[in-house]
């Protein structure tokens, strides 16, 4: 299966989503921001009006309730509260008695908006014959002092042109505006580097992380090592355990599959042996031989196949290149074919030596079924990654036929048992350490089998699967 793209990165998306959520939350907290401003101006002015309010009511009780009075006191009273703006009017059982002196000269009267007794000053927005303004009012029932009876309703009524409120509330959300910036911009720029140094922890861990997977899949190391932050721990615990796990069950099914075949070659010998002469014995014994020959190429394959349990390190590979031709000469000393090995002494990759032995002793025999005379088998390492080659002056195999060649069981031709597995179990190991197994037209006339094994470090996820 093909490895679809790969995904973004974790840190690079907790950016990108913090990014996209400043954008989104910052211009709404901003304007949630100035909504409170907005009320807490509003209300700051609005308890001015209402100062003003009981400035106005405590002039008109200490000047005395209910008797004729100059205005003048309670003008001087106002205008060092407020300014000639800062307009008052006094009713008394609904006509007013005193106004001021804005009011006066101007001959307006301000209709009361409030017809009940108040607790507080009621602040409105109004139309007035002055325009629109911003008004306080309360109704009460005055008890002046050495009084009869009391007095009322006393209606007091305060109040500043609209635009004057607006401008002062204005002002007040300036000033705020400039002390949140003050606390908001020290606690935001606080924030980014308290989240910037959260994104730095977290990808130094996960780099952490990625490092210790790195040594264990160059084979340094049999088990993720290190130690992480919990969530990752606890990650990192489960991949060991899965890891000793596999171990275990591929060592166990390797002593499995090494038993069934040391027990099935048994009698298939004395079955061997007690065939009769003869034509009809040849084909039967022909047949035992392919069943003795598949036994052995699937107990080959269970050695091979699979992640050691222990890392691999650097193998030198012409000592295993050399075995395997020793090996071909001494088993088919009869058989007039010369194998060369062109590989440099100190040429060494990281590879386990069975799996190296099971690919090329399967190109060789291969190749040495019907090879004419020669066998070269050649070794490189570049960029890191390693190119072992088996070439043969036989007849080589069609291109048509290639990939036939490559999938299990196949079979190109009628030869000795056990044919037509051995370069599947090539490709096998090719794409068990990510690498490819290759078929080509070989110099010698040939065919070229081209095994290429990334570097460790290089090589990309395999998903398990045999070929079919």
């Amino acid at each position: 299966m093909a490895p679809g793209p790969r995904p973004a990165s974790l840190v690079r998306r907790m950016l990108a989503t913090s990014l996209v959520l400043l954008a989104v939350l910052g211009p709404a907290l901003w304007f949630g921001i100035r909504m409170v401003m907005q009320e807490a101006a509003e209300e700051a002015v609005d308890t001015q009006l209402r100062a003003f309010g009981l400035q106005v009511r405590a002039a008109m009780v200490s000047a005395g309730i209910g008797a004729p009075q100059p205005a003048d006191p309670i003008d001087r009273q106002a205008l060092a509260f407020g300014n000639v703006e800062w307009v008052w009017q006094v009713d008394i059982g609904g006509a007013p008695v005193q106004r001021s002196q804005l009011l006066r000269i101007s001959g307006t009267t301000i209709a009361a908006g409030v017809d009940a007794p108040t607790g507080d000053f009621v602040v409105r927005t109004a139309d007035t014959p002055l325009g629109p303004m911003r008004l306080a009012e309360r109704q009460v029932v005055e008890w002046p002092q050495a009084a009869a009876a009391p007095v009322g309703p006393v209606h007091y009524l305060v109040g500043i042109p609209l635009a004057s409120y607006q401008d002062m509330v204005g002002d007040y959300i300036r000033h705020l505006g400039r002390l949140t910036l003050l606390v908001v911009a020290p606690s935001l720029a606080a924030l980014v580097l308290v989240f910037a140094v959260l994104l730095l922890a977290l990808r130094r861990s996960l780099k952490s992380v990625e490092r210790s997977l790195d040594r264990f899949q160059s084979g340094e190391t049999d088990r993720v090592t290190g130690r992480f932050p919990r969530e990752l721990q606890d990650l990192v615990d489960r991949v060991n355990d899965l890891l000793g796990r596999n171990a275990r069950l591929l060592a166990r099914t390797r002593r499995y599959v090494s038993k069934i075949a040391h027990d099935l070659n048994h009698p298939l010998a004395v079955l061997q042996n007690g065939l009769p002469a003869g034509t009809a014995g040849q084909a039967l014994r022909r047949q035992v031989d392919r069943m003795a020959g598949l036994i052995d190429r699937y107990a080959q394959l269970a050695q091979a196949m699979g992640a050691d349990t222990a890392p691999a390190g650097r193998l030198a590979l012409r000592p295993v290149l050399d075995d395997v031709r020793a090996g071909f000469q001494l088993l088919y000393r009869q058989t007039p074919v010369v194998i060369t090995v062109d590989c440099p002494q100190d040429l060494a990759f990281r590879i386990p030596r069975q799996d190296l032995e099971a690919a090329v002793g399967n190109l060789v025999a291969n190749a040495h079924r019907f090879a004419a005379g020669r066998i070269a088998i050649a070794a490189r390492v570049s960029g890191g990654s390693l190119a072992v080659t088996v070439d043969d002056d036989g007849p080589g195999i069609p291109e048509d036929r290639r990939p036939q060649a490559l999938r299990w069981g196949e079979r190109l031709d009628d030869s000795p048992p056990g044919a037509g597995i051995g370069l599947a179990i090539v490709a096998d190991l090719a794409a068990l350490h990510g690498g490819t197994l290759t078929l080509d037209r070989s110099p010698l006339g040939g065919l070229h089998a081209a095994l290429a094994i990334p570097a460790p470090g290089a090589r990309p996820a395999a998903d398990g699967s045999a070929q079919d």
